[in-house]
C-alpha cells in the first residue's frame, strides 16, 4: 500500500542538491534512482513494521513528494515516524539564512545561495552517520560501500520487501570483533565500531545527543575526536552533518579538487588550503565543500 504525507519544506530547499550533497544516497539503506530522481530508505517502526519512505522529485518543484510504501494499512504512528525520518535525513532544522547573508559579500560565490547549499543528507540516526563515517576512512569509496552493505545485510533488521535497515547499536554490540573483521570486512575499524556500539547500547554514551547539542563547534569537535576511531577528518565531516562548518575535513580527493580549482593543478599544502579558506570564518568548511562538489549540481546523476 502507498500513502502520501504532506510536509512543509524549508525556504530555499533543493531536493536534488541535498540528495547529492555527498555520497550517503548511494549507501544502504538508501537507494537512489533517476528519471525522476527518487530517494528511498528502508525503515522499521517502533513496533517492528517494515516500510519505505519514498521521496520523489516533482516537475517544476524543488521539493519532493513524500510517500510511505508498506504492506497493509499505514498507521498514524508510521505516518508520524516517516515524517520525522524525512525531516531528519533532509536536515529541515538547518538555519542557513546567516550563511546566505554572509556569502553575498563574495560575488563569485552567489551561486551558493541560488543553489541553496548547506543541507546534507543524513541517516535517520547520528549513530548510523558515525559508523558510516568511520567506514570512509583510509579506503576507497567502493570499499566503504562493501562494508556498509555487509553491516546492513548481515546485521540490520528486515524491512519491507526484504530490504534491511541499518543495524542498531545493540545488534552490532552482540557480535565479536572477529565477526566484524571477517564477515563485515571492517578490518582495523572493527574494535572501534564494536566499542562505540557497546557504549551506545549500554547507555554509557548518548550518541544521539550530538544532534541536539548547541555547544560550539570546537567543543563538539573535541568530543568527537575523543571517541576511538574518530580523527580530525571524520569529526569535520560529522560536524558538517550537524550544521557546523568550522573545519575543512580534508582528504586526498578534496586536496586534488582544490588544486584543480585554485592551484592550476599544482598541489597545495594543507597550510595553504587553510589560509585560502580562512576569510570564510565559521563557514569555511561549507564553502570548501561547495566548491569541490559544484559539478554535482549540474550533473544529472553524479557517479562516485
Amino acid at each position: 500500500m502507498t500513502d502520501t504525507i504532506a510536509l512543509t519544506f524549508p525556504r530555499r530547499f533543493r531536493f536534488r542538491n541535498v540528495v547529492f550533497s555527498h555520497g550517503w544516497c548511494s549507501l544502504p539503506p538508501f537507494t537512489v534512482e533517476e528519471d525522476p530522481l527518487t530517494l528511498r530508505i528502508a525503515a522499521c517502526s517502533s513496533h517492528g513494521k517494515g516500510y519505505h519512505v519514498v521521496l520523489r522529485e516533482k516537475p517544476r518543484s524543488y521539493s519532493p513528494s513524500v510517500q510511505i510504501e508498506t504492506s497493509g494499512r499505514v498507521s498514524e504512528a508510521v505516518r508520524t515516524e516517516a515524517g520525522t525520518i524525512t525531516r531528519d535525513i533532509l536536515q529541515f532544522d538547518a538555519d542557513l539564512q546567516e550563511f546566505y547573508a554572509f556569502i553575498a559579500n563574495f560575488p563569485h560565490h552567489v551561486w551558493m545561495k541560488q543553489e541553496g547549499v548547506g543541507r546534507f543528507l543524513r541517516a535517520p540516526t547520528f549513530f548510523e552517520d558515525l559508523i558510516k563515517t568511520i567506514c570512509t576512512t583510509n579506503c576507497s569509496w567502493s570499499f566503504t560501500t562493501t562494508m556498509t552493505n555487509h553491516l546492513v545485510n548481515l546485521l540490520g533488521q528486515t524491512s519491507y520487501q526484504s530490504r534491511h535497515i541499518f543495524p542498531t547499536p545493540e545488534s552490532i554490540a552482540d557480535q565479536s570483533e572477529v565477526y566484524l573483521r571477517k564477515e563485515c570486512k571492517l578490518g582495523y575499524r572493527a574494535p572501534y565500531i564494536l566499542e562505540l556500539s557497546r557504549r551506545a547500547a549500554s547507555g554509557e554514551l548518548d550518541i544521539e545527543a550530538f544532534r541536539k547539542t548547541s555547544a560550539p563547534a570546537d567543543e563538539v569537535f573535541a568530543e568527537l575526536t575523543a571517541l576511538k576511531g574518530i580523527g580530525d577528518y571524520a569529526a569535520a565531516n560529522l560536524l558538517r552533518m550537524l550544521g557546523k562548518f568550522d573545519y575543512l575535513g580534508l582528504d586526498s580527493w578534496c586536496r586534488k579538487k582544490i588544486a584543480e580549482i585554485h592551484g592550476d593543478g599544482t598541489t597545495l599544502s594543507d597550510s595553504d588550503i587553510k589560509r585560502l579558506y580562512a576569510p570564510y570564518g565559521k563557514w569555511k568548511g561549507l564553502v570548501m565543500w561547495s566548491e569541490v562538489t559544484r559539478s554535482w549540481y549540474s550533473d544529472k546523476f553524479p557517479q562516485w
